[in-house]
């Protein structure tokens, strides 16, 4: 497993760099660079750049929060406020529900689309719905 610090080299086109030096280009701290769970978002997103969606997803209720690992994030309103984590342009090739961000050992992808719509705002249940 590579180091948040050799990650983020690799992503800016270096061949190696030191913590602070990618602190330095990136303006995130030593402290963000090293607790990230995904560095090259972090990265995108401190520089203002949101990738585009990879996969198809064709609920205009949603609104797209942006790429994290193999996923693309959306948060949708169109019944109740849910979560959406899409992984292919399948029909099915997705998961939903806030639920998965809120329970006991959570899966990452959930937490980060909880994270990033509170971020932006939107409304999001504190616990899981009955």
């Amino acid at each position: 497993m590579s180091s948040n610090t050799i990650k983020a080299a690799r992503f800016l086109g270096w061949a190696g760099g030191t913590i602070h030096q990618v602190s330095y280009e990136t303006g995130l701290t030593v402290y963000e660079i090293l607790n990230s769970s995904d560095i090259e978002h972090d990265i995108r997103e401190r520089a203002g750049v949101k990738l585009p969606p990879r996969y198809i997803h064709d609920c205009e209720s949603c609104t797209y929060l942006g790429q994290y690992g193999e996923f693309d994030l959306y948060y949708c309103q169109a019944y109740h406020p849910t979560l959406i984590c899409r992984d292919g342009n399948g029909e099915a090739d997705y998961k939903s529900g806030i639920e998965f961000a809120l329970v006991p050992n959570p899966s990452p992808e959930f937490v980060e689309a909880l994270k990033r719509a509170r971020t932006q705002r939107f409304w999001v249940k504190d616990r899981a719905m009955a």
